[in-house]
């Protein structure tokens, strides 16, 4: 086997390398513009980023280190298959979720904290018993041990659903007492006991699995806007505590964006992060996506490694080859190290040809990068609107082509024009096609949404599709 053969260059998701090869997240990781280190020692709590531009691998990262670290805690809570029919419920007595769906998001995430909190053997509480009492009562709830965020949303929402949190606060509970008021009393309580703790360890809770909440329905929308806005409140709360506390979000942007938030702007400023890769293409070998590619080179051949010039041709049809590669991405560390990977699967000799590249980007874009924007579409469109854009574009066998012409393709499928702009609307989003304008010099100017995340479609433009997409479909 060649060099280039033996590099592992990873894989499509942060949760297997975790599990087949941790040390890619280790010492083959680059941390975008430190986005790892203000995780876990900064203000900022909010990470966003498209699918695959490495919003799992911040967790996964923190997840090992606290393995090897004595005084740093962590949890991750998947959220992608969230309940929120139920969660909608689990405060009543007030019609507006902007007053529900925060308390509800506190009481859940309280219990991660309280959990993580009683697992750290150098904890002190100013009052002990009412700490053991505490935790007491939480796990003979139900509440923290096993059981994941679902299962606590379908006991919390549970008619009857009482816990004996030690009384903390001036106030007597009422067998009568509506759950609207339960619910909040035992949030500022819990808040109080953990207000009363001491230790010199680091807890961090890490909420992920937002990349899979695509939908249309507004109560997904209002329910991530809430939590992202009690999150901030509550590691508010730690920081103002001195509790070594801290929550986490890593959502994907475009989720983000159509959340209902009235402080979005403000916490994006000042607690967020972007994973945004996008580079300079005039400067294609100062990419933080090669520097990955170099870093996880230089891993396993445990020796300083440059893949592009050590293992590739300097150029493809003209082009430099990490340019030409990187076209085919929506510079995105996923895409850019699958790419990689199957160019791997050609490799016969220690330096690559270009008809070797070729074939491995061809390979790349039928088995990774179409079924990627395919799975991307799940929520936006549905199943049978996905398969009928992929046969239009066969039937159109055009790199570029006008909004007309498409919705003229779709009609044949069975689809009205409102549908086909959304369809589009959707691709656009997630970069497989981009806009082409006219610029009065005569100069064409390209639009994609990795290029410009400001960005918005516009059917009066002309459509071009991703070199990705369009190497898939075998279009000239």
């Amino acid at each position: 086997m060649s060099d280039f053969g033996k590099i592992n260059f990873g894989y499509a998701s942060a949760e297997k390398e975790r599990a087949r090869n941790p040390e890619l997240l280790i010492n083959g990781y680059v941390d975008f513009e430190g986005a790892y280190k203000c995780a876990v020692e900064g203000d900022e709590f909010l990470f966003l980023g498209y699918k695959g531009s490495g919003k799992t691998a911040i967790g996964k990262r923190i997840e090992l280190s606290s393995e090897e670290a004595h005084d740093l805690f962590s949890k991750m809570i998947f959220i992608g298959d969230f309940p929120f029919t139920s969660f909608a419920k689990m405060v009543k007595g007030t019609p507006e979720p902007e007053a529900r769906f925060p308390t509800a998001w506190a009481w859940l995430l309280l219990q991660y904290v309280m959990q993580s909190l009683a697992s750290d053997a150098g904890l002190l509480h100013e009052e002990p018993d009412t700490w053991e009492r505490a935790i007491s009562a939480l796990k003979s709830a139900g509440m923290i041990g096993d059981a994941d965020i679902g299962n606590l949303v379908k006991r919390t929402s549970k008619r009857g659903f009482k816990v004996g949190i030690p009384k903390v606060l001036e106030f007597e509970r009422a067998e009568e007492a509506n759950a609207d008021a339960d619910l909040a009393v035992y949030v500022e309580s819990l808040k109080k006991i953990i207000q009363g703790t001491k230790t010199s360890s680091q807890h961090i809770i890490v909420l992920d699995g937002l990349d899979d909440i695509m939908t249309k329905r507004e109560v997904q929308f209002t329910s991530i806007g809430a939590l992202v806005l009690e999150v901030g409140r509550l590691n508010e709360f730690f920081h103002a505590c001195a509790v070594p506390v801290k929550i986490i979000i890593l959502c994907r942007t475009d989720l983000f964006e159509k959340t209902s938030n009235a402080n979005k702007n403000k916490i994006r400023q000042d607690y967020s992060i972007e994973l945004d890769w996008f580079h300079d293409p005039r400067e294609p070998e100062k990419s933080k996506l090669v520097e990955i590619a170099d870093a996880r080179a230089t891993l396993f051949l445990k020796k300083e490694t440059n893949v592009f010039r050590d293992f590739f041709p300097t150029e493809i049809d003209h082009t430099a080859t990490v340019t030409y590669c990187l076209e085919m991405t929506r510079h995105t560390p996923r895409d850019f190290l699958q790419i990689l990977s199957h160019i791997q699967t050609f490799s016969t000799g220690e330096r690559l040809t270009a008809n070797q590249v070729k074939s491995g980007l061809r390979d790349y874009s039928i088995k990774y990068f179409l079924p990627e924007i395919k799975d991307e579409l799940n929520g936006y469109c549905s199943q049978p609107e996905i398969e009928a854009f992929v046969r239009a574009l066969s039937r159109l066998k055009k790199r570029e082509f006008a909004f007309q012409e498409f919705v003229a393709e779709m009609r044949a499928e069975g689809v009205d024009e409102e549908t086909a702009r959304k369809i589009l609307e959707s691709l656009f989003e997630c970069s497989a096609i981009g806009t082409i304008s006219q610029r009065p010099s005569g100069l064409k100017f390209f639009t994609f949404k990795f290029r410009n995340r400001n960005s918005v479609f516009n059917s009066s433009e002309r459509i071009i599709l991703h070199r990705g997409v369009w190497k898939a479909l075998n279009l000239v």
